[in-house]
């Protein structure tokens, strides 16, 4: 798994800091990880008499930025502890994260149990954190949200981990010479042509993906293939198709039963095409052959799933539910 920032973004006297130790603690006795932490609060002077602005946060950021990767070049993750409240610090941010997985996790708290908080404290400028709490950017679109009013640390740590380290279990089982399997894969277009690969096993194309673990989301998982086999870090664009598909196996002959989830990615910028028509790439012990295919030649090509060698030339613009017998 690449090395992983997880971004704890909430206002002032959400009780971000002390989450952000419960979690460090908490990875280190389930996981053996010493994953560090970076935190705003010791990349600026904070107190009772000094009002925080957002040019403030911003000058910091680089900083903060520092930071993160210097913890990285020897731990495996980094928690930071954060309160960003416009897009420029949340770009700085993300922008720096990028050779690594961010997974964001929104601290939310009421309003009134962060005004009392924050009185009691006293160590903060009264107003801060109805500020914070105000103008807190992003507002949606975070991988995961936890309340600290509802949940004590120790438990909004556990529900982290859960989704940032999934069970490793595939969503598949096995009964007699019957096989079902849930399965992501990505539709990777460029230029008239999709990005297809074969393996040391299978003679025929596929495209890029895998299977679904025990609890963890379709998008997560697609993501987490494509990084694992092409070693890039693509976008979702959409989804386009869950497919029912009920067939035997040219190599193995087992009769499956596979749901498979189709998207849309994007992986503009990742340097792709610049590996030539066609390039071979290892995970672990596997040898991945990619091929960039005409769209209008996948019909002469052994290739699976068979419905994509003409639905590629008419992308729903939502998901669809499809069945193929093969």
């Amino acid at each position: 798994m690449k090395k992983q920032i997880i971004l704890l973004n909430g206002p002032s006297s959400s009780g971000k800091s002390t989450l952000a130790r419960a979690l460090r603690d908490l990875i280190f006795t389930e996981r053996g990880e010493g994953y560090g932490i970076v935190s705003i609060d010791d990349h600026m002077k904070i107190s009772e008499h000094e009002t925080i602005y957002e040019d403030d946060v911003y000058d910091i950021s680089g900083d903060m930025c520092e930071s993160i990767a210097n913890a990285l070049n020897t731990a495996p993750g980094v928690i930071v502890d954060h309160v960003i409240t416009s897009e420029r610090i949340f770009r700085r941010l993300e922008e720096a994260a990028l050779p690594f997985r961010l997974v964001s996790v929104r601290i939310e708290c009421p309003i009134e149990v962060l005004r009392e908080r924050e009185r009691e404290r006293g160590d903060r400028s009264l107003g801060s954190a109805e500020a914070s709490y105000t103008y807190l950017f992003p507002k949606d679109g975070y991988d995961l949200t936890v309340n600290t009013h509802e949940l004590a640390p120790e438990e909004c740590a556990r529900k982290i981990i859960r989704y940032c380290f999934p069970s490793e279990t595939d969503a598949a089982f096995v009964s007699g010479n019957r096989r079902f399997k849930y399965r992501v894969c990505a539709v990777i277009l460029s230029k008239g042509r999709i990005l297809a690969m074969r393996d040391e096993v299978s003679p025929y194309y596929y495209l890029p993906g895998g299977k679904v673990r025990l609890g963890e989301t379709a998008e997560r998982a697609l993501v987490r293939e494509i990084e694992e086999e092409l070693c890039v870090t693509p976008r979702i664009v959409r989804p386009l198709w869950l497919n029912q598909s009920f067939f035997q196996e040219d190599v193995n002959g087992f009769e499956y039963h596979e749901l498979c989830l189709y998207f849309l990615m994007d992986v503009s910028g990742a340097g792709l095409e610049n590996r030539g028509k066609k390039f071979t790439l290892y995970e672990g012990k596997h040898t991945h052959d990619f091929e960039w295919l005409p769209l209008e030649k996948l019909k002469d090509k052994y290739f699976y799933p068979v419905f994509i060698k003409t639905a590629v030339f008419d992308l729903p613009e939502h998901l669809e539910l499809r069945a193929e017998y093969e």
